[in-house]
């Protein structure tokens, strides 16, 4: 319980440096940031324009789909900001050498990576997504009491860390793979799945959605929830999930840091 102690103290003070020295670039932050949300307002385009061709989708109407959305937006907000910097172990640690310095650190190497991570712009994933979800809640009549706020943060934080745990246990290609990226990419690319209700797929797709890469458990589980939909309670299982998946992760990555071998540069 010390030595977790010892990391987490240490990956707040190189997290908050981190922080810091983003403010030499205010321009990039806000060009970032408004690229972000075009990206993400695209999205929801492409959701309005399924809607003008239906009322439903296997029973969700426009604004359920909107709060599977908004739910999913904000985790990967907490995604962007938290965990960006896994794209950079295959490319960058890798491939320079980098890893190697921190493997002299006196503190576990993901720790490292994970408080390089400083994406400000996904405050506005953050942002977009908590007004889907409140937008979505109001036009369906749902009270946004202090429960519901409070269930809201905690879920979508939950929501984030699971999905931090997925794409964490995919950078653990990076030791094989240099070029990492893309099966990163690819790969987490089965989260837009989860902005739609699952319960559209086969049986195949749920099974991963729910047990493979839990992406349920981000929006559609906790949106059935505040809907009052079959299937809401098992959100509260996902701290659970989240905490299994991040035990399966860390000891992957151990596991692949005995195959690593210096770049020698």
């Amino acid at each position: 319980m010390k030595k977790i102690r010892h990391q987490f103290k240490m990956y707040l003070k190189m997290f908050q440096a981190s922080i810091k020295s983003l403010a030499e670039y205010r321009v990039d932050f806000f060009v970032g940031l408004v690229s972000q949300l075009l990206y993400e307002l695209i999205q929801i385009v492409f959701v309005i324009i399924v809607f003008q061709n239906t009322e439903t989708i296997h029973g969700w109407n426009f604004y359920e789909v909107l709060l599977l959305c908004g739910l999913l937006n904000v985790a990967m907000g907490y995604v962007d900001f938290f965990f960006e910097e896994m794209y950079e172990v295959g490319p960058h640690y890798m491939k320079d050498g980098t890893f190697d310095i921190l493997l002299l650190r006196p503190i576990h190497p993901l720790i490292s990576i994970m408080a390089n991570s400083r994406s400000l712009t996904s405050l506005g994933n953050i942002l977009l997504g908590l007004f889907l979800c409140g937008y979505s809640l109001f036009h369906l009549h749902i009270s946004i009491t202090l429960s519901t706020i409070l269930f809201l943060l905690f879920i979508t934080f939950i929501g984030g860390m699971i999905m931090g745990a997925i794409i964490t246990l995919l950078c653990v290609s990076s030791f094989w793979v240099w070029d990492s990226n893309e099966i990163m990419w690819s790969s987490f690319q089965l989260h837009r799945f989860a902005q739609y209700p699952i319960t559209i797929y086969n049986s195949i797709i749920k099974f991963i959605l729910i047990v493979i890469t839990p992406f349920a458990f981000v929006s559609f589980f906790p949106a059935s929830f505040l809907l009052g939909r079959d299937y809401g309670t098992l959100s509260f299982i996902a701290p659970i999930v989240a905490l299994l998946f991040w035990v399966i992760t860390i000891k992957m990555w151990n596991w692949g840091m005995k195959f690593y071998k210096s770049s020698g540069s």
